[in-house]
């Protein structure tokens, strides 16, 4: 048994495509992100940052201004009168480059996340920590993995135009069943 569905997962994953796309899944689904053998880890990484790279290309200006609080410093009276900065904003220059490995450097030191937490609901907690990166992971993981939920639907839909109910016109079939999808 064990070995047929190992061949046929071999079979089913076997285009170089598919597994580039379930490579980029693994890496930014925070659970499995390690899980990767560090030659894949490396080369999906550069594909990732690359993309990113290309999304923010349209942009119009490829520098962002990011806002850091310094500790304050001891100033004397006259230094405090005299001086017109505030002394606690720093604004630094960075190209979307250096953000964008930046957040992955930062991303990939974190610790891998419990396997029961959602992907998504960590993407979002994690979002003003990691802007750039977590759009990209949003589009990733959006992609659903089975085609559970849509042969339910047909099932359903199915189940609505039968041969008895067969003079209904199109826009009521479609309205019965989300009706019926989403009443549950």
């Amino acid at each position: 048994m064990k070995s047929r569905i190992k061949s046929d997962l071999l079979q089913r994953y076997s285009e170089p495509e598919i597994d580039k796309l379930l490579s980029r899944c693994c890496l930014v689904d925070p659970r499995f992100k390690k899980r990767l053998s560090e030659d894949v880890r490396q080369v999906t990484i550069a594909a990732l940052k690359k993309e990113l790279m290309e999304l923010y290309e349209g942009e119009t200006s490829k520098e962002v201004t990011i806002t850091s609080m310094e500790p304050p410093r001891k100033q004397s009276a006259l230094s405090k009168i005299l001086d017109d900065e505030p002394e606690h904003a720093v604004s630094v220059q960075t190209t979307i480059a250096e953000k964008v490995n930046n957040e992955f450097d930062i991303y990939m030191q974190m610790p891998v996340a419990n396997t029961n937490q959602s992907p998504l609901d960590w993407w979002k907690k994690e979002e003003l920590q990691f802007p750039l990166l977590s759009k990209l992971a949003r589009n990733y993981l959006c992609i659903c993995a089975t085609s559970v939920a849509s042969e339910r639907v047909f099932s359903v839909a199915g189940y609505i135009n039968s041969t008895l109910r067969s003079c209904l016109k199109p826009e009521k079939i479609n309205q019965l069943t989300f009706l019926s999808r989403n009443l549950d």
